[in-house]
Order: structure tokens, then sequence, then C-alpha cells
């Protein structure tokens, strides 16, 4: 069956792409693309602006999209994403890494993540990984994907990349799912409007699912049977009136056994994070807006894991007589107030200016644990250790930021953008990131684009603060990291066909990683310490060919190619292939992804990973949909720091949906 489905991708996706093309090319009499299908970004300028002439290179999934292809979770929506690879890994417990332009990490700290314009990445870790497990996705109008910096609007964790989440403010659904692996989920979004002035939505989601059976070998070197269940909760809430849009966010994840920090046992993992926003627009003449924002978040982090297990010797002739079991209990809050304004000074030319304040703090933090982290005596029971034997301590950071961005339409088919920010942190110092972009538009069809920009990652309190810890010791000493990003892209649009080719160019330095051994009071157990140790520097191709052919047939090719340095974890080529069409009363669709793993950087074997939908309307407010994911049921690993062979993936998973629209 492997030989089968490599012979099938390697020879029907050129054959495909060519049979497809020699047809569009029969079809160049077809009238362009009108404007008013051309679709719009906000992520790139915080304005709304074409695809096509937006100054960043941006890939956007509609609602449409999102139905089509029967994707229901963020996560899987982003490996549709040229230069984007997402892989399931066990560093930080059951989760998803998230890889970008040949950087990898198990915490996604290198990609900003922003629902409806508010950051979602935690403070501990810096990334999304941690506690955004499975994120929901029947709540979401449309995803914008900035592949590249994004720091000179957006600060830092916009180091390569920017995921802007927008959520429906209309519309009414109630979806039910269910399928193998034990799983049940269900959503409603309602929505509607008080007197023609208040306009307000509700969205609430849970998921259940128990599991698939593995038998699978740990770190060490223990092999036992085992599962991945999940379960969560979505609730999300938006109310606008007379300028103002007041939303509330709330999720909580639980998963239990598995692999949690590459180990064995009963295991246990919950998660919650919470919101409460406020936006206030208002248009003081009709050359200058102003916008004001303010929010609270929160965050909880709650993992019992075997750390280790009783009879192992886990260094020479040291054996525990009970197991070892225990995690962090971490809390965070964060506040920020912004403001900003934009300025049309004359025809042609737009002004934006703003800054932001935040506050972030660590609440509370314990080391839940049966034994003694530093002597390993038993305790008997689990015991929170706030005292000396904590892995963090209560901490607390505060950033100003101030960021311009100028707009400016040279001549016809011309336009240049240009901007900077500069952030600065309490605790490790400032950083000022620069922008530029000069887009060519010889037509309404077609475009060039010349990027430049730079970008910063902050270091977050597990780099910085870090103790007592068998694995890492902070370094409250460390830099940002920085990223230098050219790059060049050609889009074109014509009739039924569209192409998109991009190189990028980035140049790193301070990167944050694992040094030496620091002797200090809190390192007892002589763990390496962060540092910035690393610089270099790769480059890639990302390259998307789309076809519109009759009847609504519509595929998409999408590859990277990347050109890797020594210190990069990512595998270097990879491929997806989208193929849907859409009937009256029935649409599917059918996604292939194949991954060519770097024997340079110890990856597991390559993989190919092939899912299919199917949508029938039964009638004008219902409809039933048929999903397969990894429909050949491939066995496959992906990659893990902790798992030097890999981590072990699901098989065939069937889910059956019923939606009802009203």
């Amino acid at each position: 069956m492997t030989t089968i489905r490599s012979t099938l991708l390697k020879v029907s996706l050129p054959l495909s792409a060519f049979a497809l093309f020699n047809s569009v090319l029969l079809a160049e009499d077809l009238s362009d693309l009108s404007l008013d299908e051309l679709l719009e970004v906000s992520v790139a300028t915080r304005d709304r602006q074409a695809l096509i002439t937006a100054p960043a290179n941006v890939t956007v999934f509609t609602r449409e999209d999102i139905e089509q292809l029967g994707i229901v979770s963020i996560q899987e929506l982003l490996n549709l994403v040229p230069g984007f690879l997402v892989t399931r890994d066990v560093e930080q417990g059951t989760a998803e890494r998230i890889a970008v332009r040949g950087r990898s990490t198990a915490l996604s700290e290198s990609v900003l993540f922003l629902i409806d314009g508010q950051r979602i990445n935690d403070l501990y870790s810096g990334g999304v990984s941690l506690l955004n497990r499975v994120m929901a996705i029947d709540h979401v109008a449309q995803v914008e994907v900035i592949r590249g910096p994004g720091s000179a609007l957006y600060g830092s964790n916009a180091f390569l990349g920017v995921v802007n989440i927008i959520t429906r403010k209309s519309g009414n659904d109630l979806k039910l799912r269910a399928g193998t692996f034990g799983h049940y989920s269900a959503s409603l979004f309602t929505s509607g409007q008080i007197k023609d002035q208040y306009q307000w939505s509700v969205y609430f989601a849970t998921i259940n699912e128990q599991g698939e059976n593995y038998r699978l070998t740990d770190a060490f070197g223990v092999q036992q049977a085992t599962d991945d269940p999940v379960s969560g909760n979505d609730f999300y809430s938006s109310l606008a009136f007379a300028g103002w849009d007041f939303d509330f966010r709330y999720m909580d994840r639980q998963l239990d056994n598995f692999l949690v920090f590459g180990n064995h046992g009963a295991n246990q993992e919950e998660t919650e994070q919470w919101s409460i926003s406020a936006e206030f627009h208002t248009e003081i003449s009709a050359k200058v807006n102003l916008r004001f924002h303010a929010d609270i978040a929160g965050d909880r982090w709650n993992t019992r894991a075997t750390l280790i297990p009783a009879g192992v010797e886990f260094a020479p002739g040291e054996v525990l007589a009970n197991d070892f079991f225990g995690g962090p209990l971490l809390e965070s809050q964060e506040r920020s107030l912004a403001l900003d304004a934009t300025w049309l000074p004359a025809s042609g030319h737009s002004v934006l200016i703003g800054a932001v304040w935040q506050e972030a703090e660590i609440s509370d933090v314990a080391n839940v644990t049966t034994h003694n982290p530093i002597t390993l005596d038993y305790f008997g029971a689990l015991v929170a250790n706030r005292d000396a034997l904590n892995f963090l301590e209560r901490r607390r950071r505060d950033i100003k930021s101030i960021y311009t961005q100028y707009q400016w339409q040279i001549s016809q088919g011309w336009e240049l953008t240009s901007g900077a920010r500069l952030d600065d942190y309490s605790d490790f110092g400032s950083s000022l990131n620069p922008r530029m972009a000069l887009v060519y538009q010889p037509s309404t069809n077609s475009s060039v684009k010349l990027l430049y920009a730079t970008a910063f990652r902050a270091p977050n309190f597990l780099e910085l603060y870090d103790k007592n810890n068998p694995v890492d010791f902070g370094n409250s000493a460390l830099a940002a990291e920085e990223v230098k990003t050219s790059e060049i892209s050609w889009l074109q649009r014509r009739g039924a066909w569209h192409l998109e080719l991009n190189y990028f160019h980035n140049a790193f330095d301070n990167l944050i990683i694992l040094g030496d051994v620091v002797v200090d009071a809190d390192n007892p157990l002589l763990a390496p310490s962060f540092t910035n140790g690393s610089s270099g520097s790769n480059s890639g191709l990302e390259a998307v060919l789309g076809f519109r052919l009759h009847e609504g047939l519509n595929m998409e090719l999408i590859a990277t190619r990347l050109n890797q340095s020594s210190f990069m974890s990512m595998p270097n080529s990879f491929a997806t292939v989208r193929i849907s069409q859409a009937f009256e009363s029935i649409s599917w669709s059918v996604t292939g992804q194949w991954v060519h793993q770097s024997s340079a950087h110890q990856h597991p074997s390559d993989f190919q990973r092939w899912s299919a939908h199917l949508r029938y309307q039964l009638s004008e407010p219902m409809s039933l949909a048929l999903s397969v994911k990894n429909a050949f049921d491939e066995d496959y690993l992906t990659y893990s720091s902790v798992l030097p062979n890999g981590v072990a993936n699901r098989g065939r998973q069937w889910l059956l949906e019923a939606s009802y629209y009203y």
C-alpha cells in the first residue's frame, strides 16, 4: 500500500498539473478576476487592503475554505500555508510543533497568534503550543497568515509569521460531530441585533475524544500500551454598538496519558486561557481615525506526569521505589492598553502612529511533585513546592511600545510602505525593528513585491528564570533573538489560474540555545543554561499554483523548499495538494500532504497524509458531512527532541457531521 501511495503522489500530481494547465491555456479567453473577487486582508497594515497588493506575503482562508475542506482545528489549517509545517510533539506535553521557514521549536514561539487583534501567546513559553491545544475553528470567519516578520507592527514573537484569526459576528448554526477514536463534539454559534443598534454573537463548543490506542516506547525505554484522549470547551461572545466592540474568550483543554515530557504514565495536562477586551473606533475627521484598545487576560497550566518511573535505572545504580510523579502549576495575567491614529494627509498618502503599554506577570507558580526534585526523597503524596524547590519565581514584565507606518502611492501601479516599531522591555532591554515594502502592480491581475524587515523574539520566562530543573537553567542576561528577512515575490492571476512564487532569505542572530552547565545555587542538578550562542542564515522558495476549472472544480498545489543551515531542525521539502468541487447540493475535497524529512537533521522518515471531505445539503437549513483524516492509515513519526526515534501519530479517523443553519 505504501508503494501504491508513493507512486500515486509522485505520478498523479505532475500529470494532473500538466493536464489542468493545458485545459487552462485553452480557456485563456475567460475574463480576468474582478476586483470584488480579490481577497482583502488587514493583518499586513492594520487596514483592509487587496491581497495582491498587500505589503507582505499573506495566505488567507475564508469560512468557505474551512467548510469545504472539513478542517476541524487551526493547527490542521496551518499545514496548508506555504513555509508552515505543524506536527505532533511531546517535549512540553502532547501538543503541536508549529515550524516556519526552517525554524522549529516545541513551544512554537516564533509565530505570533492573534484572535481579533489580541495576542494569545503565553508569558512563560512565548508560544501557543503549551496552552492552546486543538484550537477551535467553527467560530472563525477568516484566517490571515503573514509569512515572514511582523515585528514592525506587532512586536515580539512576530518573528517568522503572524496568524490573525478573525471571528464571525453574524450567522446561526449548530454542528454535531461523532467519529472513531470515541470522538464526540458539538458547537453552537448564534447572533442577532437589539433595536438595530446592538450587534451580539455567542459561540460555545465542546469536544470529548477517547483517543487512539498505541503500544509505544518512551524516553526511558519502557514499552507499554497508552492512548491520547482529549477533551475541552470553548466560549466566545461579542457585543458591538456605537463604535465599541467588546469580546470575551474562554478555553480549556485536558489531555491524558500518552507521552508527556516523553514518558509513559497516568499523565494529565490541564490548560485554560481567558480574555476580555474592549475596542473603540471613531472618525475624528474625514482624514483622521482613532482606535483605542484595552484588554485583560489570564492563563493556567497544570500538568501531572510521570517524571521517573519506579523500578527503572535512571542513573547508574539509581532506582526509585515509587513513581516520581509531578509537574508545573503556573498562572499568569496580562493587561494592555493601545492607541493608534490613521491620518490621510493627501491623496495617495497614509500615516499610522500608535503606542502600546503592556504589563504581564506570573501570579502563581508551584513545582507539584511526589518527591523532592533535588534529593529524590519521597514525600508520600503530591506536594506543591512554592519555596526553594520551585522551578520558577513570581516575575513581572512591563513593555512600552511605539510604532509608525507610512504608505505612499508613488504613481500608478507603484506603492511604498515603510515603518518601524520600538519595544522597550523592563527585563532585557529594547528592540527597534524597521520594515520596507515596494509593490509594483502592472495590472489588476499581477504584482511584484520587494520586502525587507527585521523582527525579534523576546526571551520568554522559561529561558530567563527556570531553576531546579534537570533539563535547563534560566539566564537572566539573555538578549532577544533577531532576524533580518529579504523577500521577492511574484503573484499572477490569469482567468482561471493563479500563481505565487516567493524567495526569502533569513539572517538570524542571537538565537537562544542550550549551552554549557552553569554552577549556581539555583542549578543543583547541573542543567545546561540558555545562551545567545547561535547565528546563521537560511533561504527558501515557496510556490502556489492553482486552477479553477469548469463545474466548480478547483486544484491547488503548495510547495516549500528550504535551504537549511546546520542549526535548523525542520524538514527541507514539503508540499500539499488541494482538490475540491462544489455542485448545487454536494461538495467534496481531497487534501494530500507530503513531507521529506532531512536526514542531515536526524528526522524520522518521509511521510504522506491524505484526507477527504464530502458534504451533502439535505435542505436549505441542514447538511450532512463525512470526513476521513489520514485516509490511508499511514503509520508515521514526527520529530521531537525528547524522543530520538520520533513521536507516533494517529491513524485513520472518520468523522460524521450534521449541521443545522437557522
